[in-house]
């Protein structure tokens, strides 16, 4: 794997961004965690119980229904690559994804697109909590 600029100046990365719904009860604005999140911080943040997949590609609704059969709740296409980046340098590792297709839609469409102001409001919000909680829950100090 590449070096990641500037990554090792870092105590911990939190990743963020959108992905889609592998499950019907995710709609836009959901928030799913990956990394190192515990299950009170999930909690607290009203996380989906549920695992993230990364994708070297955009799935289409019957890829995340075949996922989302097999205990994926959501997909992206970049969360696995940092945290591999993060791991291989020791630093803690949080992503924070917000849903922004449903289950049934795809990535690129009108539904989507019509989902992004609310899914960008979540996103805002979901990072601002998580940098509040997150680092109680790990060994690094925050700025």
């Amino acid at each position: 794997m590449g070096r990641v600029p500037g990554l090792d100046a870092y105590d911990a990365v939190i990743s963020a961004g959108f992905a889609g719904a592998c499950w019907a009860e995710l709609t836009p604005g959901a928030l799913v965690l990956a990394g190192e999140a515990s299950p009170e911080l999930c909690t607290k943040l009203g996380a989906a119980d549920g695992q993230l997949a990364t994708l070297s590609h955009i799935a289409t609704p019957a890829e995340k229904s075949e996922l989302g059969a097999d205990g994926i709740a959501a997909v992206n296409m970049e969360a696995a690559l940092v945290a591999k980046a993060a791991g291989a340098r020791g630093i803690p590792f949080l992503s924070v994804r917000i849903i922004i297709d449903r289950l049934e839609e795809p990535a690129l469409s009108l539904a989507t697109a019509l989902s992004y102001p609310r899914a960008c409001r979540s996103l805002r919000q979901a990072v601002s909590q998580a940098l509040r909680y997150w680092p109680e829950q790990v060994s690094f100090a925050p700025f």
